[in-house]
């Protein structure tokens, strides 16, 4: 018998007005799972943006509950240690009121203090297996460990990489799934023409664009489509993203004038300079905790744009792209085997026509709709188990039925 699950808090102790793809991946599965018919209450700590705007940036089309925690400026901002465990103390104060049937969340802190008090299902999202200092991944591999040992609680990896990763630290296979990132495919369905892109962005309709879109964190690999594009001077290349002091960096590095950074733009208009390219980067490389294991929103929103992908060989990236099938695969970091498959692509444009094409072959699978319906199915499957206040009221009843 399917368990009935219809009321779900979201908690995520990542502030919505910061620009990630961390933020994407919340907003859309809490949006996802609402046109599943769920009731998402959100609760994240406070932001400088109203509720309405959050929902107008994002372009929210289900709203869903939000509950903001007040966090100190001191916390929000990182200037000192200890937003994450602040936060989870706070909502777990919260929860307690409220009524819901399961717990989704990214937060490690979360997931052992649900798992531990309450006898809900509870599912943990990982983005990664290796943190950023011995102690913070020492107790953050614990918490989730620990929070796994419940029948109740499930662990959702964004590859299979990563999945290994946590299998073989010991987690039980039972416990741990794969559903890869996302993309909101109908933001895709009247996607504008090419020529009708480089119009709207003042580009030269008559050049060979590769563009890039997404962070400048490491292991993203700019400085490798840099020195790419040192090697291709009639190629233009756009680069979508990145801070002031990032962008100096590189543009220190660039030995032509044939790149154009845009720096942070607006979120509704990266599908227009997506659109705007003749072939799409995503030259990720060794370089940062999450390098093996990451699942690139930007990748999926590259294929629904239906333009050639060249992409380096980070084993993530290779559970989605095939070399000469839906992608052009180099090594990571290689600039010279990245700029040989820009080439290649530049001149022979029915091989990346094929390429776009074959890539689009899965792309419903990979919607966030799709996303949402699977893990709603995951839910459904998990054993309902009485939490403690429950089996109170049981005792209770029975009590009472017995003094009768």
């Amino acid at each position: 018998m399917k368990t009935v699950i219809k009321n779900i808090i979201y908690l995520a102790s990542n502030r919505l007005d910061r620009r990630s793809a961390d933020i994407v991946n919340i907003m859309e599965m809490c949006n996802a799972f609402s046109k599943q018919g769920l009731n998402i209450s959100l609760i994240v700590p406070d932001c400088d943006l109203t509720e309405k705007e959050l929902f107008s940036y994002y372009g929210i089309g289900f709203p869903f509950q939000l509950i903001p925690i007040k966090i100190p400026k001191l916390l929000k901002k990182k200037i000192i240690p200890g937003l994450s465990t602040v936060f989870s103390l706070s909502a777990i104060s919260i929860i307690k009121r409220l009524e819901f049937d399961l717990v989704y969340t990214r937060t490690p802190w979360i997931f052992f203090l649900v798992s531990a008090l309450y006898r809900k299902p509870c599912f943990f999202e990982a983005h990664q297996f290796r943190y950023e200092g011995l102690l913070t991944q020492f107790l953050y591999r614990l918490l989730i460990k620990m929070g796994a040992k419940k029948d109740t609680s499930k662990i959702i990896c964004i590859s299979k990489m990563l999945m290994r990763q946590w299998k073989n630290y010991g987690i039980k296979t039972s416990s741990l799934y794969v559903a890869h990132d996302g993309v909101n495919i109908e933001k895709f369905h009247n996607a504008i023409s090419k020529k009708e892109a480089r119009q709207r962005l003042g580009l030269n309709p008559n050049q060979f664009i590769v563009a890039y879109t997404g962070s400048f964190l490491p292991g993203k690999g700019i400085s490798v489509l840099v020195k790419a594009a040192n090697r291709l001077p009639d190629v233009k290349f756009i680069i979508v993203g990145g801070e002031s002091d990032q962008i100096d960096v590189l543009v220190k590095l660039s030995t032509l004038e044939n790149i154009i950074f845009t720096g942070h733009i607006e979120i509704e208009k990266i599908p227009y300079y997506q659109a705007a390219a003749d072939i799409l980067a995503l030259p990720n490389t060794i370089g940062s905790v999450i390098d093996d294991v990451t699942s690139p929103i930007k990748l999926f929103e590259y294929i629904a744009s239906q333009r050639p992908i060249v992409s380096s060989d980070r084993p993530s990236l290779l559970e989605i792209l095939r070399h000469m099938d839906t992608a052009l695969i180099s090594p990571a970091g290689d600039e010279r085997k990245l700029a040989e498959n820009i080439k290649l692509l530049f001149q022979n444009p029915i091989l990346g026509e094929k390429l776009a094409k074959n890539a689009g072959r899965d792309l419903t699978k990979y919607s966030w709709n799709a996303r949402a319906s699977y893990l709603h199915q995951l839910f459904m499957d998990i054993p309902q188990k009485n939490g403690l206040r429950e089996k109170l009221t049981g005792i209770y009843n029975v009590l009472g039925k017995n003094d009768g």
